[in-house]
């Protein structure tokens, strides 16, 4: 389900770190996300959508794809929540 390479890092809260680097600006990022939609998103249980309405379209664009706003904003422009 992942397209680039994360790592995940269970923070015994019931959550997840997930980190990252984006293919485009080679910058890195993280996001906190909770432990079981994360696992049903992973299991195509949940639609990513279903699984996190807390965050953002670009925090999960950048969950699925590694792809930061700033990079999706250098290969095509600035959009909609630029």
């Amino acid at each position: 389900m992942l397209a680039t390479k994360h790592y995940v890092t269970e923070n015994g809260d019931g959550t997840l770190t997930i980190e990252g680097s984006c293919p485009i600006t080679h910058k890195d990022w993280s996001l906190v996300v909770p432990l079981t939609p994360y696992d049903k998103w992973v299991n195509r249980e949940l639609l990513i959508q279903e699984a996190f309405p807390g965050l953002t379209p670009a925090e999960r664009e950048m969950l699925m794809t590694g792809i930061t706003a700033e990079g999706w904003a250098q290969m095509f422009g600035p959009g909609e929540e630029d």
